[in-house]
This record gives C-alpha cells, structure tokens and sequence, in this order.
C-alpha cells in the first residue's frame, strides 16, 4: 500500500493460488486488507492469463460507488464489451396469497428501471455504451457472480467498494467480501472516488 501512494500507482495487481490448500487463507489476510485499503483499483488474478480482457461484467447495487467502478473499468479496458449485473429480490414482501412468481417479475421491472436511470448518469464514452449489456438475476449476488465465475472464468468481474480504510472493514461488504472469497475467476476491486 506505501509503495502504490509513493509511486503514484494506478492500479494493483496480485495473484492467488486458486487450488492449493492455503489459498483462502492468503486471500483472507493480504488480499483483504489490500482490497480495504488500497486508494487504487486491485486486480486479483485467479487465471492463468490468456490474452486481454474482452469480456467485463461489472456488478451493481446501483450505488456512486458502483457507477465509478464501471467509470474506472472503461477506462482501464477500452475495448472490452461491458455487462452491467444487478441482483434483484422482491419489491415488497412477498404476502399470503400473493403470487412469487408476478412478485419476481415487479421486482425485475423496477430494477430494471433503475438500472437503465443508473447507467444514464455514467460517465462514459458512446462507444463503451454501445457494447454494454444489462443482466438482471434474482438472488444473492454473490452466489450469482461466483456460478457465473464458473462458466465464465475468462470474464473479469468488477466491483466497487464504499469506504477505505476502517470504514471499508464494515463498508466493503457482506457482497463485495463474499464475492471476492467465493471467485473464480479474475477479479478488479475498484475503492470509491477520491473525492467521495
């Protein structure tokens, strides 16, 4: 972490062993912390590197936080093709005699919505807007993106924290934390705005 701030680094980058049996434990301790601390995106590395990131899935909570770590992944892969990943639960409980099935369906609709609002307020160039996809799931956001790391190991997936420092030991998040252990693939793990 001191040698990214003095030399002004824009990104870190770290490997994890994927199948030797310590490798959650290194990722608990080194990778963590830098994950909590770092003023600069931190680019886990799971897979063994095969060529340029053409494939990025950032997730969303539809926070600032969330928005800028699209921001920074555009600029860092300039020709990836983008796909916005939001997951949705219900929008109200679900009631006795209300049908799941029309409350999944709201509860895509109204995050889609939200979704399409979110993105609108990114800053990012036509051409990147044009390549981006939107995927709307329902369930737990981290199982989800760990089951799609399974079938998708070449996707680099990206998430953004909300706080650095003491504040992200709370504000990394149950999501970001879960997601980040339960990885299979690449990971970029992008701190808020330094202005935030």
């Amino acid at each position: 972490i001191a040698a990214a701030q003095a030399e002004g680094s824009g990104l870190v980058v770290t490997g994890v062993a994927r199948h030797e049996a310590l490798s959650r434990i290194v990722l608990g301790s080194t990778v963590d912390a830098l994950a909590r601390r770092l003023p600069v995106p931190l680019l886990v590395v799971r897979c063994r590197v095969r060529g340029p990131y053409l494939q990025v899935r950032v997730a969303t909570d539809f926070s600032d936080a969330a928005r800028h770590a699209l921001e920074q992944a555009a600029r860092l892969f300039p020709q990836a093709r983008f796909t916005v990943f939001h997951a949705f639960g219900n929008p109200y409980p679900v009631l006795a005699g209300m049908d799941a099935g029309e409350a999944r369906r709201a509860g895509h609709d109204a995050a889609q919505r939200e979704m399409l609002a979110w993105l609108a307020e990114a800053d990012l160039p036509q051409d990147t807007r044009d390549r981006i996809e939107l995927a709307l799931a329902y369930g737990d956001a981290a199982h989800l993106l760990s089951q799609h790391g399974e079938r998708c190991p070449e996707e680099l997936i990206v998430m953004g924290t909300r706080g650095r420092g003491a504040l992200a030991t709370l504000l990394l998040g149950s999501t970001a934390q879960r997601a980040l252990e339960m990885a299979e693939g690449d990971m970029l793990v992008v701190p808020p705005a330094r202005d935030a």
